[in-house]
């Protein structure tokens, strides 16, 4: 998988989601990755979580995710409340 099919927004309505946050649950599968490169994309501030994340499997999606601007938390409550 890799961010290279989304382009950058140009302008500040390619940009809907700006001001935005969402955190994905599962963000190392084959659907809440794109989703949260997407929604990236699109503007919103990202965080997700993955169990195989925590259990440090190194799979190549944490690190496209991670190039695409999604910040990867542990699986805990800490990950979905605001600081």
């Amino acid at each position: 998988m890799t961010d290279s099919r989304v382009a950058p927004p140009r302008s500040a309505s390619e940009r809907p989601l700006a001001g935005h946050r969402y955190h994905f649950s599962g963000v190392g599968g084959s659907g809440m990755a794109p989703l949260a490169m997407l929604a990236v994309a699109l503007g919103a501030e990202v965080t997700g979580s993955d169990r195989n994340y925590d259990r440090g499997v190194a799979l190549h999606v944490f690190e496209d995710l991670r190039r695409s601007g999604v910040h990867l938390l542990p699986r805990t409550a800490r990950a979905c409340t605001r600081p």
